[in-house]
Order: C-alpha cells, then sequence, then structure tokens
C-alpha cells in the first residue's frame, strides 16, 4: 500500500519529460504535472523558474522552449506572472564583483604557492613580471583588461628601456645598454594569463569572459651551430687565467671555492661537463658528488652484471633526477642514469680531485653561501667579451661563431658527435631526457662535419665496389 501511494504522490509532482524515440530519450529542461509541461529557467532576476509551456505535444513545447531561451540570451526573461513561486529554486549565486588587478594578482600567488604546483624559479620568474603588471595596472578592475591593454603594457616596458639608455648616455656611463628581449615580454603576459585562468577558477571573471589576443614578440631562435673541437677548447679554456697567473695562486689552497671562482675553473669545469654529458644548463647546476657512481674493475666474473669477467672495467654512472629537469610543459623529466664515457669519466675524476671538500655541490655558490651556482650566464659573457679582444681588431663590427655562443651549442655538440659515433637515437634520447625516443635528434638536433661526410662518402665507395 505504501508504494502505491507513494506512486500516486509522484504523479502529482514534477516528472521528467520522454520523447517518442524507442527507447525514449529525457528531454532535459522540461518538465510535466499532471498534463502541462514546463520548462525549468533562469529569470533575468537570478532565480529560476518553472515557466508553463501550455503545449499539447512534447515537440511544440521544446519550440516554445526554445522561445524563452532566446529571451534568458538577451537578459529578458521576466518571472512568470500569477505563478505560485513556492516551487522554485534556491537563486543562483551571482559571481562576486571583480577584483582589481593587484587584488587578483596577489590572489593567485597565494593560492600558487599554498599549493605548491610551480617550482621556485618558475614563481620568481612569474613574480618578476607580475610586479611589473601591478606597478602600471594595479588599480584597475580586472575585468576591464584588454586584448589593448597587453599591448599597452608592452608599449611602456620598452618605453622604460628607452629612458634608462638615453639617460645612461647623458651621464656618459660606461654601463652596458639595457636590453629588453621579445621573449621577456612574452612570458609577463604568460604570467598574467596565469592570474586571469585563476580568476575564472575563483568566479572573479565570467567563464565566457573573452580571450586576450596577443602576438608574441620573441623571434625565431638563431639555429645552432656545431663547433669544431678547435673552437670547444678555445671557448672553455678562455674562462681560465693565463697560466703564468695560475701559478700565483697557493697550491695549497687552489681547491677552495674562492680559488676555483678566481681562476674560472669552475667556470671551465661547467662548460665541459656541458660538453662531455649533453645535459640541460639548469640541471647541470644542481649536481651533486653523491649522484656518481665511480668506474671500477670487476673483482671477479659477473661483478656489475653478467657481460662482465673478472679484471674488466664496469663504467660509472652519472645520475639526473627528473625533478631538475623540464621534460616538456613544465613537467618533471624521468631521473635517468647515464653510462661514463671515457672523456667524462676522465672529467669528473679531475673535478673531484679539486673540489671543494666542505661541500657536495660540484658547482657550490661562492664566499661560503649554501647552495649551489645558480647559473653561469655573465662568465659566458665575459668568454665572449674576451675573445672578441683577443681575435678581432678595434671598430670590428663583424659577428664572429663566438658572439652567437649559447649554453645550448654544447648540448647540440654532445648529441652531435652522439649521432656520429653511430649510436642509436633510442639511446642517445634517454642520455639528454627526451621523451619523444629520438624523433627530435633527427629532425633537430643532429649535425654532421665534414669529416664525418668524408668518411659516409668513402663508406659509400666501399659498399658500391664490393657490388661490381
Amino acid at each position: 500500500m505504501k508504494a502505491i501511494g507513494a506512486r500516486k504522490q509522484a504523479r502529482k509532482g514534477w516528472q521528467k519529460v520522454f520523447d517518442a524515440h524507442k527507447p525514449p530519450r529525457r528531454v532535459r529542461g522540461l518538465w510535466r504535472r499532471g498534463e502541462e509541461i514546463y520548462a525549468n529557467l533562469n529569470a533575468s532576476n537570478g532565480n529560476t523558474y518553472f515557466y508553463p509551456l501550455h503545449m499539447d505535444t512534447v515537440p511544440q513545447a521544446v519550440v516554445a522552449r526554445q522561445a524563452l531561451k532566446s529571451l534568458q540570451a538577451e537578459d529578458k526573461l521576466l518571472p512568470p506572472s500569477g505563478l505560485d513561486t513556492s516551487n522554485t529554486k534556491k537563486p543562483v549565486p551571482k559571481a562576486p564583483a571583480s577584483l582589481a588587478l593587484a587584488e587578483a594578482v596577489a590572489g593567485y600567488q597565494k593560492s600558487r604557492d599554498t599549493l605548491k604546483c610551480k617550482d621556485e624559479a618558475t614563481c620568481a620568474r612569474e613574480d618578476s613580471g607580475l610586479k611589473l603588471w601591478v606597478e602600471k595596472f594595479g588599480t584597475i578592475a580586472f575585468a576591464d583588461v584588454k586584448s589593448g591593454t597587453l599591448t599597452d603594457f608592452a608599449e611602456w616596458r620598452m618605453e622604460c628601456v628607452e629612458e634608462i639608455n638615453e639617460k645612461l648616455e647623458e651621464e656618459g656611463s660606461t654601463r652596458k645598454p639595457a636590453h629588453l628581449s621579445g621573449r621577456t615580454i612574452d612570458l609577463n603576459v604568460l604570467a598574467l594569463n596565469h592570474v586571469r585562468d585563476w580568476a575564472i577558477e575563483k568566479r572573479h571573471l565570467p567563464e565566457d569572459m573573452p580571450v586576450w589576443k596577443w602576438k608574441k614578440m620573441a623571434g625565431a631562435p638563431a639555429p645552432d651551430e656545431l663547433l669544431t673541437p678547435e673552437q670547444m677548447d678555445e671557448l672553455c679554456n678562455q674562462a681560465l687565467l693565463d697560466p703564468e697567473t695560475l701559478k700565483l695562486l697557493d697550491p695549497r689552497y687552489v681547491h677552495l671555492q674562492a680559488a676555483n671562482a678566481a681562476s674560472g675553473q669552475y667556470f671551465h669545469d661547467y662548460m665541459r661537463l656541458l660538453q662531455h654529458s649533453g645535459a640541460r644548463e639548469n640541471e647541470t647546476t644542481k649536481q651533486q658528488w653523491p649522484n656518481v657512481t665511480w668506474s671500477r674493475i670487476a673483482n671477479h666474473d659477473g661483478d656489475g652484471g653478467p657481460d662482465f669477467k673478472k679484471g674488466d672495467r664496469i663504467p660509472g654512472k652519472l645520475f639526473f633526477p627528473g625533478k631538475f629537469a623540464k621534460a616538456g610543459g613544465g613537467k618533471p623529466a624521468e631521473d635517468r642514469w647515464v653510462t661514463l664515457h671515457q672523456d667524462l669519466d676522465e672529467h669528473l675524476q679531475a673535478m673531484y680531485a679539486r673540489r671543494d671538500p666542505s661541500s657536495d655541490w660540484m658547482f657550490p655558490k661562492r664566499r661560503g653561501a649554501k647552495g649551489h651556482t645558480l647559473r653561469f650566464h655573465r662568465q659566458l659573457e665575459r668568454v665572449k667579451r674576451e675573445l672578441r679582444e683577443k681575435n678581432c681588431e678595434p671598430g670590428d663590427e663583424k659577428f664572429y661563431w663566438f658572439d652567437r655562443a649559447t649554453f645550448q651549442w654544447f648540448r647540440h655538440y654532445f648529441i652531435s658527435h652522439a649521432v656520429m659515433a653511430g649510436i642509436d637515437f633510442k639511446t642517445i634520447a634517454h642520455w639528454v631526457s627526451h621523451r619523444d625516443g629520438g624523433v627530435l635528434i633527427g629532425k633537430l638536433y643532429g649535425h654532421h662535419d665534414e669529416r664525418q661526410m668524408q668518411q659516409m662518402s668513402a663508406k659509400m665507395t666501399a659498399h658500391l665496389l664490393s657490388r661490381r
């Protein structure tokens, strides 16, 4: 009896509407109460009502509902007159008023730092740009930021740089002129886009807010070049003090951080490590000595693996934590072990012999500070400047290979020589932390020098002669 009563009660209440399809399909947005069909819609006052459609069939009710939806889109849908609103749903809360840009930036930074969803370097880069956004447009409503606002910001930044350079010129300063790259402005705009996404998620901005239009200012990067071994030696050795000056250093203290930094040994070792490992520049600055497994001699058959016999040399390995290497999309790469070839092994042995024993970092900070060296860009610029002074006449404005050199060239050098050595792409991809299995290596990174071309030509000649 209770079940029958429940069914009678259901017939008196709101029921879903189905079409004539077999099997029947639910018609969303339509409800039936008794013999009447209703449309459930939000009115312009923010409340939700059941609107009687006064139609006999479901197709007619669908058409009538669409007419009401058109009024709703124009914000002209009024509550149904003379209708008991006791059955209306709770009003949908409206989105809070838009924040000022400075408030939105502060809210995003607090959320980002609390969730710890980005590494420290990324946060610092974002914050440097967001600080400028707040300085220029911090008081305007964030909802009022348009595509034109991005252009205004870029123009303002360029004007600031021009003002700085004009002031330096007026003062007769020998300081290097200020420079602002298009990529830097692109990163500033990207940071504000992250704030925009956060504001939409928190309902400070409507979900259908128009996307900002921004044409990237960064140009295509210059193609990387394959250095000759002689050029590589010249670039790395320029980091060191000349031999006569090195003799002035007390050999008892040559291992200390200050001596290594003063002599340029740290930077020389850093460039050689990039050359021999093909690692990324940032993950290399974070390398530590506990990540090295040194080469050794097998004590018995099977020591180090089934392929090793007693007395064989078991190659060492260098561990690269994936959290220090971005593998695309800002995500950490996989951990990897790189087997030490002879040059890499000998270089690490030499570095270890002159290390600072008070630190596990391969490139510790100077002046007793804890942690590792963050970057070597200034040292690279110094080396390039010294090579120009050494090889160019005053007033020579020609752009030479050392003027174009970047740390990425060391990665290209390693990968190109690995390709020329005949190492399979999949192994190289693992060594340098590429997730595509070697596709990018064949497409972009692999260079061949003239000697390799000559060797391949001789190989082709020998093959053709063998078929005659």
